[in-house]
């Protein structure tokens, strides 16, 4: 039986399919042994996979867009952080003190918010970081296609 770690679905395996290293001859004589009720089973599992699949693409096009998003935050967060670091962000902040800015919002201006919010994308870049790295782990996947050519 193989666990979904993330989704905690069980994904069942047919007896005499728990051997690594069984050979294509040996997978068509469970196959072609298997009962009317194994095959309900791995229907209904092949259907549990295909949802899947179909999620994922899903998923695929809507991260695509997201990466397109971060690279943006990304070139912003690097313009927001040279200015702050910068002496005009100084002067701008001394102009603010002396009341130049009456009307204007000047939230940027505020350290406190400034450091939350670099905080925050420092915080959101390393838990994006752990999640792609989970997404191009594989439990020897080159091995699993390759047996499967």
């Amino acid at each position: 039986m193989i666990r979904n770690p993330n989704q905690d679905q069980e994904i069942t395996s047919m007896p005499g399919l728990e051997e690594e290293n069984l050979e294509i001859a040996d997978i068509q004589k469970i196959a072609a042994s298997q009962s009317p009720a194994q095959i309900a089973m791995r229907r209904a599992q092949i259907e549990k996979m295909e949802a899947l699949m179909t999620q994922l693409e899903k998923d695929y096009d809507a991260f695509k867009v997201m990466e397109e998003k971060i690279q943006q935050a990304a070139q912003d967060l690097t313009t927001l952080k040279s200015w702050y670091f910068s002496p005009e962000w100084l002067l701008d902040y001394a102009l603010d003190e002396a009341g130049a800015y009456e009307g204007v919002d000047r939230g940027v201006l505020s350290e406190d918010g400034l450091y939350n919010l670099f905080l925050d994308y420092s915080q959101l870049g390393a838990d994006l970081a752990r999640a792609s790295v989970k997404l191009t782990e594989s439990e020897d996947e080159d091995e699993v296609l390759e047996a499967k050519v």
